[in-house]
Order: structure tokens, then sequence, then C-alpha cells
């Protein structure tokens, strides 16, 4: 039986550099001070870029359960990270948004994880393409049924 090579497997180079860089966003968000590190930044980054409507939402879309979205939230709260707003549809459903401190720290450590991504050995160009397509495979798996089910922070 022939050894795999794991070069030629889509998913591992994906799930192994997917790792690297979360490992140092995670790192880049505690040093400025997000207690969650990445959980937080992965929370920020959707509630300014996605604007959920629901709580239920926003866990969904950081692929994290209910019980565990509740308690991050509470402490971003406490932080003063985020606020959740009554639903003038529906006073039952909270609305979760960053504050502005949540947004000054979320630009912060944007621009610093920006900075860890310029990999030694790759050029602009070559990032910029990769950015490009794994948007490409993202779209083509979502338009294939393919759904996120998975935790990602």
């Amino acid at each position: 039986m022939a050894a795999l090579d794991c070069s030629q497997d889509l998913a591992w180079l994906l799930q192994r550099n997917g790792q690297r860089l979360q490992a140092a966003t995670d790192r880049t968000a505690l040093a400025h001070g997000l207690t969650g590190g990445l959980r937080d930044y992965v929370i920020l980054v959707l509630l300014e870029r996605e604007q959920p409507k629901t709580q239920n939402e926003l866990g969904h879309r950081a692929g994290v359960d209910k019980t565990t979205l509740m308690a991050v939230l509470d402490r971003m709260e406490r932080e003063g990270l985020v606020e959740r707003r009554l639903d003038p549809k529906n006073r039952r459903v909270r609305i979760p948004v960053a504050t502005a401190k949540g947004q000054e720290l979320l630009a912060a450590v944007t621009a610093a994880r920006r900075a860890a991504e310029e990999v030694p050995g790759m050029t602009a160009t070559e990032l910029k393409t990769l950015r490009k397509l794994l948007i490409r495979l993202d779209e083509a798996c979502e338009a294939a049924g393919l759904k996120f089910t998975g935790s990602c922070v």
C-alpha cells in the first residue's frame, strides 16, 4: 500500500494552514486586549461586516452553539465590546452590535493581523490570488450545498 501524499489533499492543506493563521490571529487578538482571542475577533468581524440580525444568526455564522455564544456575548458586553439591543419588531429577540470600543479594537487587531498574513516566501500577488481563489471556493461550496457545519473558533 502506497503512502498518501498529504500535499495533494486539499482538505488537509486548508486545515493545516487554517490552524496556523487562526493561531496567529488568536495571539494578535489577545495581545490587543481581546480576552477571548480569536473567538472575540470573529464575533466582532461578523457584527461589523455581516451585521447579523439575531444572536442565533450570529452563532450560526460563527460556528458556535447557543450556550457558548451567550457566555461570550455576556463577557464581551461586560467588557464594553458589544451590546444587545431589543428588536423593535420582536421584543423577545436581541440584536447584537459592536460598541465604539469594540469597533476600535477590531480595527487595531485587523491591521495587526493583516501584517501577520504577509508570509515570507510568498509575494503580495500570490497572496492576493490565494484570497480570490479561497473566496471562489467558498462561494462554489455554498452553491453546491456544502454547508458550513463546524466551529471556526
